[in-house]
């Protein structure tokens, strides 16, 4: 019997290692704003998520207007109107500014694609944001987006495998997602973990706010950026006071 209840014990222990501490920061009608403390056998992290209505809030790509322009911070798009705003990873190393590739906002073409470069595009169409596959034919398909990736996960299962040593390297993150029920999920982590990690954990948690069948990697080491309205508080996370090339926006 005693053999049992600790086997039990076990099992119940395993199900709280796998996403545990889920906290509410913030609920608005059309977005939620969570804290999960995540501690499974391969990795540990904290995730600061949204979880978007794409009905009630619509996307837009924010940042750069000219080639080279200075950008815009998160924090200053949240001030002029957005309620979530998420960036990072369209940078080169050192210089946020300088795109990693194709770039487009308000119909302009700001930067041209970069082949053999990061293999998503974050599209918005008609206020409706779409995680492509990059290519000439998905970025014709956008009136803004911007080159990002990698992906993560498409039709729910896990399509990112390392290769470079880079790859296998846990950093902080910002990804955007889609997940089971259609909702919009942005969220930064702000405990190191690798693209592998992300993505297994996002594409097999039990918990359907963050089990997702699409995940793009928008961010990796110092760019991850995260800020969201309250009724009288911004909440923000990661490098929110740095110019940016591009930001995807929700108002």
């Amino acid at each position: 019997m005693r053999t049992i209840v600790l086997f039990f014990a076990f099992l119940s222990l395993g199900f709280i290692l796998q996403d545990s501490g889920e906290t509410v920061i913030f609920k608005h009608p059309d977005y939620v704003l969570k804290k999960y403390v995540i501690r499974t056998r391969e990795f540990s992290t904290t995730l600061f998520v949204v979880i978007i209505e794409p009905k009630h809030l619509k996307a837009k790509i924010q940042g750069l207007t000219q080639r080279h322009s200075n950008g815009r911070t998160a924090v200053e798009v949240v001030r002029t109107g957005a309620k979530v705003v998420l960036g990072g990873g369209f940078v080169s190393s050192f210089y946020p500014l300088i795109p990693n590739g194709f770039l487009k906002i308000d119909g302009a073409t700001i930067s041209a694609l970069r082949a053999g470069g990061y293999n998503g595009v974050a599209g918005v169409n008609g206020g409706k944001l779409s995680l492509l596959r990059c290519s000439n034919e998905s970025i014709d398909k956008v009136y803004e987006g911007f080159q990002t990736g990698p992906f993560l996960v498409q039709g729910g299962s896990v399509v990112f495998r390392p290769s470079s040593e880079a790859s296998y390297r846990a950093y902080n993150r910002a990804i955007v997602a889609i997940n089971t029920n259609n909702k919009v999920v942005v969220a930064v982590t702000t405990e190191p973990v690798t693209l592998l990690q992300m993505a297994t954990f996002l594409s097999g948690t039990s918990n359907t706010d963050l089990k997702s069948k699409e995940v793009l990697n928008l961010a990796g080491g110092g760019s991850e950026t995260l800020v969201v309205k309250g009724n009288n508080t911004v909440y923000t996370y990661g490098s929110f006071q740095d110019n940016q090339s591009a930001l995807i926006a929700f108002y």
